[in-house]
């Protein structure tokens, strides 16, 4: 099984995870092979994968550095009709002798609808750095801003929140903490056994490098199991 890094959280929130108690509902079967179809055919269409993935339910996450629980991070789907809203929150706090050395608090809502990003916002407290995203879909195009700066995106953009069973096709991802563009390459690493939730089960490893690094695990069903990623210390 692949071993935990350091992880001190940087942009964006997404840290070394690892599901707790709480899991997705629903017809895991179904999404399983929802999932290997979109692997096996790159081109299909991301309102595809959403029509049955993921199902209504919440995600539980433990924030890990060295072995210690730093934090958490939970993910929440919500449905209605062809809307799909997202829900995530961050909550990291880093200590040393008893004293908080870092903090980091996190908010989220992604809206979709019809297979589209319709809306994206964010709140966070990077250690007392605030910053705020506002980001709806306008004629085609995703506009807002950033702390009050204006943005703008073409359609089709993923956050990079790593749930979205197309995100490994991707080669540039919305960082929804900073409303930046990040240019990636996604290496399919193939099968692994890993351990989530006590148990030893078979995941899918992919290895993304450019201005986001991270190494993440897939379930059979195509949900987010284990992410890892090396600190700015190193």
């Amino acid at each position: 099984a692949a071993q935990p890094r350091k992880a001190l959280p940087p942009e964006p929130p997404t840290h070394l995870l690892r599901p707790q108690a709480a899991q997705i509902g629903g017809d895991r079967a179904t999404a399983r092979r929802i999932f290997e179809a979109m692997l096996a055919a790159p081109d299909t269409e991301p309102r595809v994968e959403l029509a049955a993935f993921p199902q209504p339910g919440k995600l539980t996450y433990a924030v890990i550095r060295d072995g210690d629980k730093i934090g958490s991070q939970v993910v929440e789907f919500q449905r209605n009709g062809d809307q799909l809203l997202v829900l995530t929150t961050v909550k990291i706090e880093v200590t040393l002798l008893g004293i908080t050395i870092y903090r980091f608090v996190h908010r989220s809502e992604e809206e979709w609808k019809g297979g589209e990003l319709a809306r994206l916002t964010s709140n966070t407290d990077d250690d007392g750095d605030k910053r705020v995203v506002d980001l709806r879909l306008v004629d085609g195009k995703l506009k807002g801003a950033y702390n009050g700066q204006a943005k703008e995106f073409p359609v089709g953009m993923i956050p990079a929140t790593f749930w979205h069973p197309d995100s490994m096709k991707q080669t540039k991802l919305l960082d929804q903490v900073k409303a930046r563009p990040r240019q990636i390459t996604v290496k399919d690493l193939g099968s692994e056994t890993i351990t989530a939730q006590g148990k030893k089960i078979e995941a899918r490893h992919f290895s993304v490098s450019g201005q986001i690094k991270r190494e993440i695990w897939y379930g059979p069903d195509g949900r987010l199991e284990k992410l890892a990623f090396e600190g700015k210390d190193g």
